[in-house]
């Protein structure tokens, strides 16, 4: 065991967006239960409270401000402790400039994109236009592949992902495990009704949606849909950070929510149909929590969703900006309720196979701890 005191010095560091967030949130839980991990948490904010991030050059390009903040922060702890056994990161920027640490401690970086698949939808993701220099280009390219080549273990979120470090950055099959995006079953399952098939109080039929980014996760379109002849009847519920449009009588619009709050799981557990029609997107946590809670999801099939969602089987697929579309696969599941629950079964099955964070929390604890006795094992006999 590479280990202080019989434990090990894991450390965990987080980039500030909301779905890599959460799952270094949920594997917490996982972690802080075993009691041979000493474990440090570093979570990185939007806006970080260093002085020198709001000068020039690093006011102006938040990747460049983020990987000197993490590097500083870091370099502290390194020099203020015991070695670290191995670490986690849930995006690149996080170990971007830690080049002598990549080098000697074992690190994971777990993974919901690739820079490469981002570009794709620049218009979302990016804060302006993609650089057309061919240089830049190239010190970029240069400067990932790097990073991924440093890195003991990538954990690809998806196959999508998967398929990109390989094909695009030449990262080889056997230092990449797919570990999908998980969350607490127990805490995210089923009201008893929808589990006992159980018919709900009231007429409406409740419509979820789910998403911070209001117009790139495609909220117009849902409100749009909304508005089509058969919808009348229901209910729509919008959870978003940036909504400031009008609402209508059978919408309701909340901006206070956050992950895995009683406020959030309650409203999961009151929908009976959930709705994201994102223009862009990758491995959405709002979908496996829709699915965890045996709704049936409608959304698109941008990024790897089509991985989490099977047209017909635990919801349905629809093409982006169509809200005509939308609305005929939302009138259909709102008057159906077997249909509903069928699916809504489905999606919760493949959430138990697939997203259970107390299974792909053990593989990524127990993959630390086999790279920390790895390099363990090599300092001794080198």
């Amino acid at each position: 065991m590479s280990a202080q005191n019989g434990k090990y010095r894991f450390l965990f560091a987080s980039a500030p967006f909301s779905g890599v967030e959460v799952f270094l949130q949920n594997l917490r839980t996982v972690v802080e239960r075993q009691e041979d991990i000493d474990a440090t948490w570093l979570d990185l904010e939007i806006k970080p409270p260093e002085r020198f991030t709001r000068v020039l050059p690093f006011s102006y390009n938040w990747t460049l401000k983020g990987g000197i903040v993490m590097h500083n922060r870091i370099k502290r702890l390194v020099r203020s402790g015991p070695p670290f056994s191995a670490a986690l990161f849930n995006h690149i920027i996080p170990p971007m400039f830690l080049l002598e640490f990549r080098r000697r401690v074992p690190i994971a970086v777990s993974l919901d994109a690739t820079p490469a698949l981002m570009l794709q939808y620049s218009r979302w993701y990016l804060d302006r236009p993609p650089g057309r220099s061919r240089f830049i280009r190239y010190v970029k390219e240069r400067f990932l592949r790097s990073l991924y080549n440093d890195a003991t273990r990538i954990l690809p979120w998806s196959d999508l992902v998967y398929r990109s470090l390989e094909s695009g950055y030449g990262v080889p099959a056997e230092k990449m495990q797919i570990v999908p995006p998980s969350i607490d079953l127990r805490l995210w399952s089923p009201s008893p009704r929808r589990e006992n098939g159980e018919a709900k109080t009231g007429n409406r039929v409740n419509i979820l949606f789910v998403g911070a980014d209001f117009d790139r996760k495609g909220g117009e379109f849902l409100l749009q849909a909304a508005q089509r002849d058969g919808m009348g009847e229901c209910e729509i519920h919008i959870v978003t950070k940036t909504y400031s449009g009008p609402a209508t009588p059978n919408t309701f619009v909340h901006t206070d929510m956050e992950a895995n709050s009683p406020e959030l799981l309650r409203l999961y557990r009151d929908a009976d149909i959930f709705v994201l029609p994102t223009q862009a997107d990758f491995s959405p946590y709002a979908v496996i929590e829709a699915m965890a809670m045996g709704l049936p999801v409608i959304t698109t099939s941008v990024g790897a969703i089509g991985e989490l969602v099977h047209d017909g089987e635990n919801g349905f697929v629809v093409p982006t900006g169509n809200a005509c579309i939308l609305a005929e696969r939302m009138r259909a599941l709102s008057v159906d309720r077997a249909l509903r629950q069928r699916m809504g079964r489905r999606g919760r099955a493949l959430a138990e196979a697939h997203h259970d964070i107390e299974i792909n929390g053990s593989i990524v604890i127990n993959l630390m701890k086999q790279l920390a006795d790895e390099k363990a094992a090599y300092r001794r006999t080198s």
